[in-house]
């Protein structure tokens, strides 16, 4: 049964945001997880401050790094310049579903594969640290590194880690060996971190009457005849317009004493 779902999901047509996200980074592939050109590949493939990723069917874009794992092996992301690049969902959850396939560029060409997750492991590198990878029953080639290992949902779970071994060594028949891949865990991670927007800084209020930078206010000359003459109970001084103040100062004036004869009809 599980065989035949495999071969199922080989056989389905991958839509077009599917295949158009999955993309060349370098000697490597790499899948883009937003619009604004969100880019995940493995770590292991290269930590360039900057590199060339190439869509299908577009000319190569710029790529900066702003996310590297901490692991010794794990996630890489890319921010592409520009926005509006086809993408697929990085899953929320890995679920119980263990059908899986893949995608990407092997000796930069396209191709796909699919299969089943069949557990997991640790791997340990040439410097002796050891890191989780989940383990999948298809084989994968060189230039596979990074490619996205999607769900039935085509959602990424996964990224590849290595070609298939045997015994240690390349296998020759590498499509029916097992590969390796970096893990749900490690590539949500990534997801939650790069996904997460900065809150807009808040600009601190301006108490009023400092709004000028620099000089002295000509309400400053007016404030005795705001007091005696008008009987403004607060006056304020504001860095406004000395001619305004000025001009308009005697026809508040007059204002005032109209003001008390109507009051007093």
């Amino acid at each position: 049964m599980k065989t035949l779902l495999a071969f199922l999901l080989l056989c389905l047509p991958l839509s077009a945001a599917d295949t158009d996200a999955v993309v060349k980074i370098g000697g490597g592939s790499g899948v883009c997880v937003s619009a604004d050109g969100l880019v995940m590949s493995a770590k292991h493939c290269g930590t360039y401050e900057n590199v060339s990723v190439e869509f299908p069917g577009r000319q190569p874009v710029n790529a900066k790094r702003v996310y590297v794992s901490p692991e010794v092996e794990g996630p890489i992301v890319f921010d592409c310049d520009g926005e509006g690049y086809p993408f697929v969902d990085v899953a929320s959850a890995l679920g119980t579903d263990t059908a899986v396939w893949s995608a990407g560029y092997p000796g930069g060409n396209f191709s796909r594969a699919s299969g089943h997750m069949i557990g997991g492991s640790r791997i340990r590198d040439k410097s002796g640290a050891t890191f989780a990878v989940n383990d999948v029953d298809f084989g994968v080639s060189p230039g596979w590194s990074g490619g996205p290992l999607f769900n039935s949902q085509g959602q990424v779970v996964g990224l590849c880690h290595s070609t298939s071994t045997c015994g240690g060594g390349r296998c020759p028949l590498r499509f029916m060996a097992p590969s390796q891949w970096i893990t749900f865990t490690a590539v949500r991670a990534a997801w939650d971190t790069v996904s997460k927007q900065p809150a807009s800084p808040q600009q601190p209020e301006t108490p009023p009457g400092t709004e000028s930078g620099s000089g002295v206010s000509g309400a400053v000359l007016l404030l005795p005849v705001q007091i005696s003459v008008l009987g403004v109970p607060s006056p304020a001084v504001t860095p406004t317009n000395l001619l305004f103040n000025v001009a308009a100062t005697p026809g508040r004036c007059c204002g005032s004493g109209r003001s008390a004869d109507w009051a007093g009809r």
